[in-house]
């Protein structure tokens, strides 16, 4: 799931703050300021806007393996996944280096990972692709799919919608503390005209679809691609296409 356009301080109601203005949140039936910390980080997982709100510890080897350390894993365990985590980030060579050293995309990579190696129920990521390049955007967006594949859920909170139109399958778009939109993302990118009052860029591959009034927005290159060459097979040749 994705949520688009005013969403931080959903988000953090969503994951662990208290400064809400009145009533309950509740995670599994539980209320949400009567569980400890682990049993809230087992269940709830929250990447903030930015790292430096959350990045605590000396190394970035201690930094992703704080949780676990809290879970009381196995030190084999612990070693294991955060190298794991940190190979897919890109950060091994940083793991015995201070997170405060490192540049902010490097160190939003460690925010992430140190939330992710976690696992838990739900994950919610506040503009996760912020800094990163596309080739760690893709193995991300990859090790997210992996873990929604668990049954664990992810909300991704964003303005990137190259990134919603090729990964996400549902979207929210939040304007104002309003919802203006709970569905699937193909037919949020199919009312894209109503994107620009939210000021929502449209990735240009979808708005090109729109144009061209295909029946349902292409959502990648690709699938534009596929879409193109069905209708130029059903049309015989290319002057009668679209």
């Amino acid at each position: 799931m994705s949520i688009t356009c005013g969403f931080s301080s959903h988000s953090v109601t969503l994951g662990f703050s208290n400064n809400t203005e009145g009533g309950k949140v509740f995670i599994n039936g539980k209320e949400l300021f009567k569980m400890n910390v682990i049993d809230i980080v087992s269940n709830v997982g929250y990447v903030f806007q930015s790292p430096d709100y959350q990045i605590t510890q000396k190394t970035v080897y201690d930094e992703i393996a704080f949780g676990l350390k809290l879970k009381k894993l196995p030190s084999t365990t612990i070693e294991k996944k955060v190298h794991d985590v940190a190979q897919i980030f890109n950060i091994t060579d940083y793991l015995q280096r201070h997170p405060h050293f490192l540049s902010r995309g490097e160190r939003k990579r460690v925010a992430i990972a140190s939330t992710l190696v976690m696992e838990p129920e739900v994950v919610i990521l506040d503009e996760p692709t912020t800094g990163l390049d596309s080739i760690r955007c893709r193995k991300m967006m990859d090790y997210i799919q992996k873990l929604r594949e668990k049954g664990i859920t992810v909300i991704f909170l964003t303005h990137d919608m190259g990134i919603v139109s090729e990964y996400i399958p549902d979207t929210i778009i939040v304007s104002q503390g309003e919802i203006k939109f709970h569905g699937e993302t193909r037919r949020a990118f199919q009312c894209a005209a109503d994107f620009h009052e939210f000021q929502i860029d449209v990735p240009p591959v979808i708005d090109l679809s729109n144009r061209l009034k295909w029946d349902y927005a292409a959502l990648s290159t690709e699938e534009f691609i596929r879409q193109a060459d069905a209708r130029l097979r059903v049309a015989g040749n290319a002057s009668d296409t679209i």
